[in-house]
């Protein structure tokens, strides 16, 4: 019995209570193999996401969420989180001023080219 404790102490908690909410029985069974709520579900990426998925590639990753957050605040009063499909141009306009001055006017084109062919059906 102490193998059986001892095992299910080494299981990381959230593994351990999705195992134990979907029935696996042995404690062999959930070291051994992945739990169905361990799959990751590939949900699309918000707007703010793609917004600094892009930026970061000249900004850097900080900068990038930090530039997205400071924007959709000041321009579109909402927080990234809050951003939808139809904000991106506005955001997109507001982005340009900062973007041309920091990459010059061909890189800050092409970076608002690029999310916007994320967003295109």
């Amino acid at each position: 019995m102490a193998g059986v404790a001892r095992g299910l102490l080494n299981l990381p908690v959230a593994k351990r209570a999705a195992c134990e909410f979907l029935g696996s029985t042995s404690v062999k069974s959930m070291l051994e193999t992945p739990c169905a709520s361990e799959e990751r579900v590939r949900t699309k990426p918000s707007a703010a996401d793609v917004f600094a998925e892009e930026l970061a590639r000249w900004l850097g990753p900080h900068t990038a969420r930090r530039a997205v957050r400071t924007f959709a605040l000041r321009a579109l009063g909402t927080t990234p989180e809050q951003l939808l499909q139809r904000d991106v141009s506005r955001l997109s306009a507001a982005l340009r001023p900062m973007l041309k001055t920091l990459l010059g006017n061909s890189q800050s084109e092409q970076v608002l080219r690029a999310v916007a062919a994320r967003f295109e059906p």
